[in-house]
């Protein structure tokens, strides 16, 4: 019988250190035990003491250490190192008193379906002032680099560097600064238990990586995902799950699973793999081409790309040359409409100055977000459409007279674009689907849409998923309707005819991302607010640490001062880069902010806007909005004060308050559950948000200035 090998990352980096005969036979030893884990052999393959899962393969005087479970026909491997090395660094010393309690504890944490026991904690590292930076323990010679797969072209920025400070700010790409700092300081059990288990679908990947590959290895699938990947293949079929969960990894093996049953028939098949930006379309099209690389590919078509850009094919086929309109063009229209409604409209018999003070004053944002998500994202072609739209959650009231004004408004910002020659993405979005449901578009249909994080596509652009697959039985769903930050009023049910879910719906409980204590601490603040989705939250966890930490400053300087210090110091103990940082805020300007004022403080700092570069060397500065998606292993929110977040605008008549303030909640909950192992939330004395009023003290370290 063959296992499943599984891999931590530790394991990955003592494999990455060792001279390429030793990885040879440390390849060997894999493939053994592959097929026989758990059969001692003669002096070679041994069950630690005190251990029923732990085993060590010996390899002259290196110990190749893994876990085994027969009963899920898998393989963990560890970690490699010199026999002491690498058992100080597991806490393996069966002599000394009270070692059985702790490795029935070990393995415990160590099963990758078991939730993490609350016991663990007293084994991690105790809370330390922050700590200064280290210097190397290795100096990093060409020949030390080259070993450890470090293109030479990096090697120079490598080279001068002696402290940790130097190595996290040399301007190398994130992910050699990770390695290095792996290999610099090996993983101890604490780290090992934390890190997440990867697959192996080759032991030559092992080579390719140490030869400097650094392809993306895809997380190992528990039993509950593994059935959902192959569950009701006649859809259309809805995977929800909270953050962490693995939905987008269950999406993928769905992929996996689609083209392998139609290879192993000798059938053509034709998939569309979708998310909603280009960052995630590239993750996701790298960890797919790793997953296919075992399935013969005569016979499939397989995109992996945004639905904006199938939208853009779709109307390009039928209009021809497409200009898609900026941002800036956006306002220039919406500045269009609004000057044209200071005349007099011969049907609403009204001036645009005898309008409510709120509907004036309403701002760009929401006007376009207004045209996006109920206008174009609804569809709606008519005033009589909009007048009947269901608006839920949108925060203002518009009565009869006040949508008119809207749609007059909206038709002078048509105009403008067409005038222009432009088109808004949401429109594009809008006459897609019009062009595929009509006919106009003649181009093939998809056997199967695979579309990841549904909850943030408008109506239109769902119902275009479903137009553009041959059968509604092809659709594939994954969603989180707690981390749904734009859709207001939104129901599967009014998406499409074909769009019926119900009985083809299942849940992912287990959180594989956030540790308990973060993910306990955000789900009690959305928790029975009417803001998220109640079953989803419903999670287990595989991840113990250290609970999140709430800080009231003095002002803004202290708190940034304050905040560098708590930075430095996580990176410092969880041996991470600069780069697994990322500092949250509602605002741009205070993201931009907190980049100069962090660097200012020996924090190097890069606010990112649009396009995120993950391989920015250093810690990121971005928008709550823009997080979406992402994960850090830190994360600092700032500015989390009332009229930031929730943000009530200046009409206090709101005709449904409480739908609005349950969108800024779930926008709150979305940047706290980036946090994979620390989680810090600012705000200034006397101006925190109201959704900090109400904390279970039980689950966060509060502090103020002192």
């Amino acid at each position: 019988m063959t296992y499943v090998i599984s891999f931590k990352r530790s394991f990955l980096s003592d494999y990455v250190q060792l001279g390429r005969n030793m990885q040879k036979r440390i390849n060997f030893a894999v493939a053994e035990v592959e097929q026989k884990p758990v059969t001692p052999r003669a002096a070679t393959i041994k069950n630690l003491k005190y251990h029923e899962r732990l085993w060590r393969y010996r390899i002259g005087d290196y110990r190749m250490v893994y876990a085994a479970y027969p009963e899920k026909n898998l393989v963990q491997l560890l970690g490699i190192g010199p026999r002491g090395e690498i058992y100080d660094r597991l806490g393996y010393h069966p002599d000394e008193p009270q070692y059985e309690n702790y490795s029935e504890i070990l393995e415990e944490a160590l099963d990758p379906g078991q939730e993490k026991p609350v016991e663990w904690l007293q084994y991690l590292q105790p809370d330390q002032e922050a700590a200064q930076s280290q210097d190397l323990p290795y100096r990093l010679t060409p020949d030390l680099l080259s070993r450890w797969g470090i293109p030479q072209e990096y090697h120079p920025l490598f080279e001068g560097c002696e402290t940790e400070d130097q190595l996290q700010n040399c301007g190398a790409p994130e992910s050699y600064i990770f390695r290095l700092m792996d290999c610099l300081w090996p993983a101890t059990a604490e780290e090992i238990v934390d890190d997440p288990n990867y697959v192996l679908q080759n032991p030559q990947d092992l080579a390719r990586y140490a030869s400097g590959d650094l392809r993306a290895f895809l997380l190992l699938l528990d039993k509950d995902q593994e059935n959902l990947t192959n569950w009701a293949l006649q859809g259309p079929t809805l995977v929800k799950g909270g953050p962490g969960s693995g939905k987008s990894t269950v999406a993928m093996y769905r992929v996996r699973e689609l083209i392998k049953a139609a290879s192993k028939e000798k059938q053509d098949i034709k998939v569309l793999y979708t998310t909603y930006t280009n960052a995630l379309v590239e993750y996701s099209r790298q960890l797919i081409e790793y997953l296919l690389e075992d399935i013969e590919d005569d016979g499939v078509d397989l995109q992996v790309t945004t639905l904006d850009k199938i939208a853009y094919h779709i109307v390009q086929q039928v209009e021809g040359r497409l200009d898609m309109a900026s941002r800036q063009e956006l306002l220039y229209a919406l500045a269009s409409g609004r000057a044209n409604l200071t005349n007099y409209d011969k049907n609403l018999k009204i001036k645009y100055a005898n309008l409510s003070e709120g509907i004036r004053l309403l701002g760009d944002d929401y006007l376009l977000e207004e045209i996006e998500w109920v206008i174009e994202g609804q569809g709606i072609e008519t005033l009589r459409g909009y007048l009947d739209a269901d608006r839920t959650g949108r925060g203002v009231a518009m009565d009869q007279r006040t949508r008119s004004i809207i749609w007059l408004l909206y038709e002078n910002y048509q105009k403008f674009l067409k005038t222009l020659g432009k088109t808004s993405w949401a429109g594009l979005r809008r006459k897609a689907f019009q062009y595929v449901k009509s006919g106009q578009w003649e181009g093939e249909k998809w056997g199967f849409v695979i579309v990841d994080e549904a909850q943030d596509l408008t109506p239109v652009a769902l119902a275009l998923c479903l137009e553009i697959c041959q059968s509604p039985e092809g659709i594939f769903l994954t969603a989180d309707a707690s981390q749904s930050i734009y859709n207001k009023g939104f129901a599967w049910k009014n998406v499409h005819d074909s769009m019926r879910v119900t009985g083809r719906t299942r849940i992912l409980r287990r959180n594989y991302r956030t540790t308990r204590q973060i993910a306990l601490a955000a789900h009690a603040i959305i928790r029975h607010s009417g803001a998220g989705d109640e079953e989803a939250l419903d999670q287990t966890y595989i991840h113990v640490g250290p609970k999140p930490t709430m800080y009231e400053s003095l002002n803004s300087d202290e708190g940034y001062t304050w905040l560098a210090n708590q930075l430095k110091k996580a990176v410092s103990e969880l041996k991470m880069p600069l780069s697994s940082i990322a500092v949250l805020g509602p605002h741009n300007w205070m993201v931009e902010e907190a980049a100069e004022k962090l660097s200012n403080y020996g924090l190097d700092t890069t606010y990112v806007s649009g396009n995120i570069n993950l391989e920015t060397p250093s810690a990121k500065a971005m928008t709550l909005h823009s997080s979406k998606g992402l994960e850090f292993p830190i994360v600092a929110l700032i500015y989390i004060e009332e009229d930031f977040i929730p943000y009530r605008g200046r009409d206090q008549r709101i005709e449904d308050m409480e739908k609005h303030l349950a969108k800024e909640n779930r926008l709150l909950f979305v940047g706290m559950t980036r946090a994979m192992r620390r989680l810090f939330v600012l705000h200034r004395q006397g101006r925190g948000s109201s959704f900090l009023r109400d904390l279970d003290p039980s689950l966060w370290q509060i502090k103020r200035f002192s």
